[in-house]
This record gives C-alpha cells, structure tokens and sequence, in this order.
C-alpha cells in the first residue's frame, strides 16, 4: 500500500503549479544563449580558401572547372563498362546505346584483360576498366565515344584568356576558368588520379597526347593472341566491329597529333606557345618556375625566358586577385592537394616539348613537306588510309608451355593502323636527285586535331581531320 501515496506524489510533480507560466516566462527573459560571435547578414565574408600556390596544377585545374570534371567522368564511367558485363555480353556493355555489346569473346583474352588489373585494389574502377579495355579489343568503341564527347560542342568552354570571339558560345555563366576546358586533359588527369589511388603507386604525370596514344592508339593495334584454329574459322573474332556490325577504325580515332585553341593550333611564330587559355603549358611552366624540377632549366637564358612567360602567362593560375575559384566540391577522384605532384617529371612536359624546338608537326609537315618543291605526293599519301601490318607483326602466345606459339593475331589482322612504317616517296622529277622515306605520320592530313575554342565563326570546337584546320 505504501507505493500508492509515492505514485501520486511522482504524478504530481509532473502536473504544472499555478505560477509555472510566470516562472518559465522570467526563465525565457533571463536566459543567455551564449552564441558564438556570427554575423547573421549577407555582409560576411567567407573565410579565404588557402593559397594557390600550395595546391597542385592538377588540382587547380578541377578547382576553376568542376562541372568538366563532373561531365567528363560521368561520361567515363558510362564509355568504359565492367569487364565482366563485356565478356558476358550483356547489356550492361553496351555504350552510348549504340556500340557494343562485344562480337566475339574469348577467354584467353578475358584473362589478359583480368590480370593486367589484378593488383588494383578496385577492380571496377575507371583507370582499372580503362586498362582493361586496353586488352579486350572493346576499347576501340570507348574511344569513338570519348571523341564523340570531346567533338560536342555543347561540352567545351572557352577560358576568360581566350579572345571574346572564342567565348561567344560559353555554356551558361558559371564557367570561370581562365582556361578552355580541355575534355581530354581532364579525361587523362582522372585516369592519371585513379591509379595512384588504387595501385598506391606514385600515378603517372598527365600528358594529353601521350595518354591518347596509350589508350586509344597503341591499344588499337593490339589483339590479345587466341588459338589459330579461332581466327582461321572466323576472322571477324580478330576485327574491328562490334555484335550489331558498328566498325571503328583506327583511322576513326588515331592519331591525335595536336591540341588547343585554334588560334594556337594556327599560329607559326611561336608553335602553340605561350598562349593563355591553354592550361597544359601555363601548368608546365608553373611547376618549373616554382623549382619543382631545376633539372629541366638548363641555362639562366631559360630561367629568364621561364620568368618572363610566367608572370605574364599564369600568374593568374596560382594567386592572381581576382580570379574567380569555383568552391564547389569535386566528384569522386580525390586530388591531391599538395605543393608538387610527386611524379617524376612536369605534368604535360611531353606536350611542351612536342611543340617547343619547332616540333609542331602541324607546322613541319606543311614547311617540310607540302611548301617543299621537290616532294610528290599522292592524294592516297595525304588523305588515303595508314599502311596495314603485315606478317612479321604477328603476335604469338602459348597455351602450354609443350606447345609454342600455338595461339596468334596475325598481322593481317591487327587493321591499317602502322602509322610509323616508312615509305619511299618519288621525287618531283628525274632532274633531281631527290628520295625520301615518310610515314603515315609525316605526310598525312588525315590526323586528328583537338580544337578547345574557336574565334572563327567557320569553325567549332571539335577534334577534327589536321586538313580541316
């Protein structure tokens, strides 16, 4: 009985007093929040973002252009699909809604494809996949489709640098860049950014050129070698096309030879140096005036010339007034932010030095070759077809090691894409003593030229034949 009157009391006390309004309203009165010193009006100024000069080019890149980042590896994880979904054929290989799935599979060539990213701590990820479809034959349609991307127009955006004409057609007001958005830079330094990541090795310094020519080049020409008694039934399992019969060529997509604006690519003073809206070069000479790598400045000369084109090129990049830095946070990749990319040579020092020492074969070809008098060309030597392989370009495998060279991808079968074979060209006339070997790559305007902005109204940005420049 006793709990009865200590419930009533507990209830009680929960049952408010006739001056409990009063006393909570003097507490309400009387009470201090204590907040923090907060201006709570539009006059506050965020807290600035650190140093530009501590961040790495990569990263500053990304900074100034978060959406390209964001549409380029949207588009990269929707170009290049899981293994597993290409060598089963599924659906879930197919790209663009167009190419795909795969017409013939193997699994000699789905073992290569699988060990060539088994240390990967991510299989599935984007540089693993892009690996992968180096080895597959299936990379051939992810990269139709990352030209595809690079050539809409609706993608690119001309950089503040660049001139006003170039600008005119800028997707909406929120790109803030100095730079013209480079889909295939972006494209590399993703790829570049993902391996460190999942292989925990130092990742590769960011080339466009020499990227293009790892992915979509090189792995072209390649065919992972299937038993001979496969490719003798049915040749087709070697070839270039898809289960539906969409073909891609190496011609259609290789190789790339230049980039930039096409006021760059046009400009015979300088070979495509030095200009503004070009973030490869600005972000090379950043890292060599910042003494990342003293061993690429080989005399006071080039240390002064480096200055020089510093402060008047890319200061703006790393920590110019009024630059406009997009804060909005980055996709998936994970940049680095720190004062040298660790990697051992510049980033996009092979694209400096394809144009420096007049190495610009835009210009070479037409001083070398179509200004030269004494030179004969064919129109199947300037627009025709690369040279095709031939037998001693066979690739060969073992299934076992009693058995040699039992598995094979012959030359015959590897496309028209030996772009490095010479050739005799013929002179002008008997009169002069002239013979000459060239390649594909020498004579040929066939080649492909990725045009970041355009202040032509004849031209949008596009990756484009070298003749349509």
């Amino acid at each position: 009985m006793s709990s009865v009157p200590q419930l009533f009391t507990f209830v009680g006390k929960l049952c408010p007093s006739d001056d409990s309004s009063e006393r909570f309203t003097t507490f309400l009165k009387e009470i201090d929040f204590n907040l923090p010193a907060v201006v709570w009006d539009w006059s506050a100024a965020p807290p600035p973002p650190p140093p530009l000069s501590d961040v790495g080019v990569l990263a500053t890149i990304a900074k100034q252009d978060p959406e390209g980042f964001s549409l380029a590896e949207s588009a990269l994880d929707d170009f290049f699909p899981r293994l597993e979904y290409v060598m089963s054929k599924s659906y879930g290989s197919v790209i663009e809604n167009k190419y795909g799935p795969k017409f013939y599979v193997s699994k000699h060539e789905a073992s290569v494809a699988f060990l060539a990213t088994q240390n990967f701590a991510d299989p599935n990820s984007i540089s693993a996949r892009m690996i992968q479809a180096r080895f597959s034959n299936y990379g051939r349609f992810s990269c139709k489709a990352m030209k595809d991307f690079a050539s809409d127009p609706t993608n690119a955006a001309a950089g503040s640098a660049a001139p006003e004409d170039a600008r005119r057609n800028n997707p909406g007001v929120d790109y803030n860049s100095q730079f013209d958005r480079n889909i295939i830079l972006i494209f590399a330094t993703i790829f570049s950014e993902s391996f460190g990541k999942e292989t925990g090795v130092t990742p590769p310094e960011v080339n466009v050129i020499d990227f293009w020519q790892a992915q979509c080049e090189e792995s072209l020409n390649y065919r992972a070698p299937i038993p001979t008694q496969d490719w003798q039934r049915d040749r087709q399992r070697l070839g270039e096309t898809d289960a539906r019969g969409n073909a891609v060529e190496y011609r259609d997509v290789s190789p790339l030879v230049a980039f930039g604006s096409l006021r760059q690519i046009r400009d015979y003073s300088t070979n495509g140096l030095n200009f503004p809206e070009d973030a490869s070069d600005a972000s090379y000479l950043t890292q060599l005036n910042n003494g990342w790598y003293p061993s690429r400045i080989t005399s006071k000369f080039t240390r002064r010339k480096l200055f020089l084109i510093q402060m008047a090129l890319s200061h703006a990049l790393f920590g110019a007034n009024n630059v406009p830095i997009n804060p909005a946070v980055l996709t998936r990749s994970t940049f680095r932010i720190v004062k040298k990319d660790d990697v051992s040579e510049p980033h996009f020092a092979k694209d400096h030095d394809v144009r420096e020492n007049n190495n610009n074969l835009v210009h070479t070809m037409m001083r070398d070759v179509f200004c030269n008098p004494v030179q004969s060309l064919t129109v199947e030597d300037v627009v025709g077809d690369p040279s095709p392989f031939d037998a001693s370009d066979t690739l060969y495998d073992s299934t076992t090691e009693s058995k040699p060279k039992d598995m094979s991808a012959p030359g015959s079968l590897l496309g028209r894409g030996n772009t490095y074979k010479k050739e005799t060209m013929a002179s002008l006339g008997d009169s002069i003593d002239f013979t000459d070997t060239m390649s594909y790559r020498d004579r040929s305007l066939e080649q492909w030229v990725y045009i970041t902005s355009s202040d032509s109204a004849d031209t949008q940005p596009y990756v484009l034949f070298l003749s349509n420049t």
